[in-house]
């Protein structure tokens, strides 16, 4: 599997948790006419050898990377709809694995910005 085809099912298993407006790497969104949405970035890690060859001469290899899935909401709204949602998404990957073996590990929810009232804005996977 090369990363753009682990990209598109992390993307689609998002998508299944979510149907808002979502900015993707090759799809800009216009974020001034929106109060609520969501991006995602991908940023690729290490790739190497994870086996010595087989009889048939075939080796495994591993790719590592991150998924940053981030959730934007507009100010005063408190947190009850954001923490949903971000669970919602994290149970998408959590403990989980794609249709291609694509699996996930330190799926977690990250707070940024929130102030007192503020909702926070989340990130991570």
């Amino acid at each position: 599997m090369i990363p753009y085809e682990a990209m598109s099912e992390i993307t689609t298993m998002f998508r299944a948790a979510y149907s808002g407006p979502c900015e993707l790497p090759n799809k800009p969104l216009d974020r001034a006419s929106l109060d609520r949405f969501a991006t995602l970035t991908f940023e690729h890690g290490d790739m190497g050898q994870a086996s010595l060859a087989n009889v048939d001469n075939r080796r495994k290899y591993t790719n590592t990377g991150v998924c940053l899935i981030e959730l934007f909401f507009p100010v005063g709204i408190g947190v009850d709809e954001p923490y949903q949602l971000a669970e919602t998404i994290c149970a998408v990957y959590r403990g989980k694995r794609s249709p291609s073996d694509v699996w996930f590990r330190d799926v977690r929810i990250i707070e940024r910005n929130a102030k007192m009232g503020n909702p926070p804005r989340f990130a991570g996977l």
